[in-house]
């Protein structure tokens, strides 16, 4: 019985212990980055879409920024897709100069109602299609900075999104995770030459590649990951601005946190399932951006890894087993270090001791998230703004 619960453990480790290792070796890339920079001066003309579902301070707040961002006003169209906002916010949303597209379904998800809006604008030529959160501020010069990457020719990009609100730990913890996010999947595989993740919003695309991918999608949470995998599967590079930064409200609750993880880890899982074959036929015909893709889908969710550890630790020491004891002391160790070299050092001063207090409150958010993902594959679990 001891040998097989030390094999079984082993294996546990082993899984953890390669994500670790994987996540440190991109978090220490991430600063080899180099911000793009573009001498070409041609002004694209940018469509940003603004999906809104029954979200009417955070459409106002937001779009009264948006549309002051400076770049030449005819060369970028704000449309808000109205999936139930009251009357008075779409009018006040019109007088501020942002376009309304009302949509309405029996299940609302994010992919329909850009799916919507394609095919209602289908005959306005636009260079790029930029995606944007409800709550999402362009800082001034987002859109200079993903004119930029279009002019140096890129189909697809990744903005920075930065936490507008650190009120308190759960927004800290969220806005912690995202940066890891960024460094890590965004900057740090970019060094290698690979594909950068999407975030859901912050993000650009040529015209024509969007309307195709979008038209693709199936997701009711996540789709993020399914356009990653589509447009890798098609040899579609996704790239990193660094510069192009969106302020970004991170969730204040542990409650929404767990809403808004278990649509993240039904997707995941969902999309691992959908693509593995996919991801190895791809690696065999020469497309190993699209089979990383794959295996970035693989990772254990962040939150529960040191818990995993934690535990793989102490069967060791019940077990007598010092090799599983010292190899999962390692990872703990190299886990804390990604977090330490990707995270602003003052954010860590600020929160860090809050955090530590509020970390099994984090853990139980994960675990609960776990159990969410069955209703997360029904229905879209939206959270609020």
């Amino acid at each position: 019985m001891k040998i097989i619960i030390e094999i079984l453990t082993l294996l546990l480790l082993t899984y953890v212990s390669l994500s670790v290792i994987y996540q440190f070796i991109l978090a220490i890339s991430a600063k080899f980055y180099k911000p793009l920079t573009s001498k070409v001066d041609v002004y694209n003309k940018f469509l940003v879409l603004v999906p809104s579902y029954k979200a009417d301070a955070a459409a106002l707040r937001s779009t009264k920024m948006n549309v002051n961002v400076q770049y030449p006003k005819d060369s970028f169209d704000i449309v808000v897709i109205n999936d139930g906002l009251e009357d008075s916010t779409q009018v006040q949303l019109e007088e501020m100069g942002a376009s309304v597209l009302n949509v309405s379904f029996e299940k609302s998800t994010k992919v329909k109602a850009l799916q919507e809006a394609v095919k209602r604008i289908n005959s306005i030529s636009y260079d790029g299609v930029v995606v944007l959160d409800v709550d999402n501020i362009m800082q001034p010069d987002f859109l200079t900075h993903i004119n930029h990457s279009f002019n140096e020719g890129t189909y697809a990009v990744q903005g920075r999104r930065i936490a507008e609100n650190l009120t308190n730990s759960t927004s800290a913890f969220d806005a912690v995770a995202e940066t890891a996010n960024h460094e890590m999947l965004c900057k740090g595989v970019t060094v290698f030459g690979l594909s950068s993740k999407l975030s859901g919003s912050g993000m650009a695309f040529r015209q024509n590649i969007f309307h195709g991918v979008i038209e693709e999608c199936t997701a009711i949470g996540g789709f993020d990951k399914e356009m990653e995998l589509v447009l890798t599967y098609l040899g579609i590079k996704i790239d990193y601005n660094d510069e192009a930064i969106v302020l970004d409200e991170k969730v204040d609750s542990y409650e929404a946190m767990a809403k808004q993880r278990s649509r993240w880890l039904q997707a995941q899982y969902n999309f691992l399932a959908k693509f593995l074959k996919s991801g190895f036929r791809n690696l065999f015909k020469g497309n190993f951006d699209h089979f990383h893709k794959v295996l970035q889908l693989a990772l254990p969710p962040r939150a529960l890894m040191v818990v995993i550890l934690l535990i793989a630790g102490i069967i060791g020491l019940v077990l007598g087993t010092s090799y599983i004891v010292i190899i999962a002391a390692l990872m703990i160790v190299a886990n804390v270090m990604t977090y330490v070299i990707t995270v602003p050092i003052q954010w860590l001063l600020k929160f860090g001791f809050k955090m530590i207090i509020d970390l099994p409150k984090m853990i139980w958010s994960a675990i609960k998230a776990l159990f969410l993902m069955p209703a997360a594959a029904k229905k879209f679990i939206h959270t609020q703004h």
